[in-house]
């Protein structure tokens, strides 16, 4: 291909950006999304640049793609805390749970009080079914910061794991704290109803359910 050609003579990122737009235009995406990421100007932002692109793949439905352009900021390195959280979100909703917990991993190794990345690695963690590794993870959010979201969120992952007594301790924790407003506001009452539905512990999340948020 006559761009191809052209980027063994110069590697100028004009060339590169160029390339992408023809090779996406021809059905070459993976080979578009590595250009598009060469052709990224010094002063331009990489991380918003290939976040775009992203979600254009995920409005189309294109889950493989979207991810692909999220994941090759994860190897190019120099990224801010923020930068890898807001890139974890997406590879999680583009259905990359594996590297979503390597982006929220890589967010707290440059900053372990990181609340949000603890956050949001514990929920993938839970997803995945290591529920012990999400409670240490939360545990310790909480200890930098205590908000709704890490106590509620606490109370349902001892619910998940079978740590009964803690979980219920943790939820009267969380209502006394925060309200029954805020737990209903972050969706206490339906992670209870899931695990209801699943059958995980259902009689103690019913139990729990009934006492704070009961069915209107």
């Amino acid at each position: 291909m006559a761009l191809e050609r052209l980027v063994e003579w110069t590697d100028s990122p004009r060339v590169h950006h160029d390339l992408a737009v023809a090779l996406r235009r021809l059905g070459h995406h993976e080979e578009a999304i590595e250009q598009r990421y060469l052709g990224i100007e010094p002063e331009q932002d990489a991380v918003a640049i290939m976040l775009e692109l992203g979600d254009v793949y995920l409005r189309d439905s294109e889950r493989h793609m979207a991810a692909l352009a999220y994941s090759t900021l994860l190897s190019g390195g120099n990224l801010e805390v923020a930068d890898y959280v807001r890139i974890g979100i997406r590879l999680h909703k583009s259905g990359e749970g594996g590297q979503a917990i390597l982006a929220f991993r890589q967010a707290l190794a440059l900053n372990p009080a990181s609340e949000e990345a603890h956050r949001n690695l514990v929920w993938l963690l839970l997803l995945n079914g290591d529920g012990e590794a999400a409670i240490q993870h939360l545990r310790r959010a909480i200890e930098l910061q205590l908000t709704p979201e890490g106590l509620f969120t606490l109370a349902f992952a001892y619910l998940n794991t079978g740590q009964t007594s803690k979980a219920k301790a943790t939820y009267a924790s969380a209502v006394e704290t925060f309200g029954i407003k805020d737990g209903r506001r972050l969706g206490a009452p339906q992670n209870l109803n899931w695990l209801i539905e699943k059958g995980i512990h259902a009689q103690q999340a019913q139990a729990i359910r009934d006492r704070y948020w009961p069915e209107p």
